[in-house]
């Protein structure tokens, strides 16, 4: 099993060499289970990794050019990338009446078709508007997607009360990509399984954990050859 000390470690040593360097894709994890870890990807996984969010966003009832909110906290992506993608970016380091207020304004006077979610923030801001008397008639939403942490029922009805319109729920990592969201039909997860191999091994020890039995998510990425991340160790728990 590989973890994320070793890939800290041994960056170089994980890079394979038939690879240009200088035409890889580097990058950062969240850290939202540690402290951040580097990554490397090469041009086709990158690409890959876009089309998996172009698809499943499809689910969700997102196309391309739709104008958007993401949810991103210290993002740097730049101001013709994201006018390129009629892309709203709200960072939520903050989340206080003055940046619910503004967020809200976003929403209704940019017509924003799509939102791209923290659960927790997607909570606060529902909240906000039923409180201000808001109706799903004063929004043009379609479609959120919430990802990054885990989205609970309270969360989902008030939204879609709110805004009028789906949410589902997304799991998913820098590193990789889209490894699993829900579906529209029944809101039960669908793995990626197109791209990753899955396990789940127990708490203590490397050996499958039973059907039912929370352990340790363990993934293998099938396109990354820049990189290969092989019997990767999450750190999220799984049944």
């Amino acid at each position: 099993v590989l973890i994320k000390e070793i890939v800290k470690q041994e960056f170089d040593l994980l890079i394979s060499s038939s690879f240009s360097r200088g035409r890889n894709f580097y990058g950062f994890t969240s850290g939202s289970t540690g402290s951040p870890m580097k990554y490397c990807l090469d041009n086709a996984k990158k690409k890959r990794r876009m089309a998996e969010m172009i698809y499943f966003n499809g689910w969700a009832g997102f196309y391309l050019g739709q104008r958007h909110v993401l949810n991103s906290i210290g993002s740097r992506k730049s101001k013709f990338s994201r006018l390129l993608q009629n892309q709203i970016i709200i960072d939520p380091s903050k989340v206080n009446k003055v940046f619910l207020n503004e967020f809200r304004n976003i929403l209704i006077n940019r017509k924003i078709k799509f939102y791209v979610a923290y659960p927790s923030v997607l909570d606060e801001i529902a909240d906000f508007c039923l409180n201000k008397g808001d109706e799903s008639s004063h929004f043009c939403l379609e479609g959120i997607i919430a990802t990054g942490e885990p989205l609970s029922a309270h969360t989902r009805k008030l939204a879609e009360s709110v805004f009028g319109c789906e949410v589902l729920s997304r799991y998913s990592a820098l590193e990789f990509g889209v490894l699993a969201q829900q579906c529209p039909e029944a809101h039960t997860f669908h793995l990626n399984t197109l791209n990753y191999y899955f396990e789940v091994l127990k708490m203590d020890n490397n050996m499958p954990a039973d059907e039912g039995e929370v352990g340790r998510l363990i993934i293998t990425d099938l396109n990354n050859l820049a990189m290969p991340f092989i019997r990767y160790e999450t750190g999220d728990l799984a049944v």
